[in-house]
């Protein structure tokens, strides 16, 4: 099962969250969708195979103990610069 983060309170992370979950749902991937916001309680994520994130970054620390399941989807560069991904 995959995990979908999106920024809860911004309709790019949203948006971009929906055409996540149709793609999904059209290649027979389970999924569960997740909306977040900075602040908020980090995520267990443990069980999920991928976690896609959408217009959205949790701290340093998720990212990289999390990189080999992350999908990352943000158009943000300021913030892919922030974690060393250009």
């Amino acid at each position: 099962m995959d995990l979908i983060i999106e920024h809860r309170v911004d309709f790019d992370g949203i948006i971009r969250g929906l055409i996540v979950e149709k793609y999904l749902d059209e290649n027979g991937r389970f999924y569960k969708t997740l909306g977040w916001n900075y602040g908020d309680e980090i995520p267990e994520v443990s069980e999920y195979e991928k976690i896609i994130l959408t217009d959205i970054c949790l701290p340093s620390e998720f990212m990289i103990e999390n990189k080999s399941k992350i999908i990352w989807i943000d158009h943000h560069v300021s913030i892919r610069c922030k974690n060393g991904i250009h």
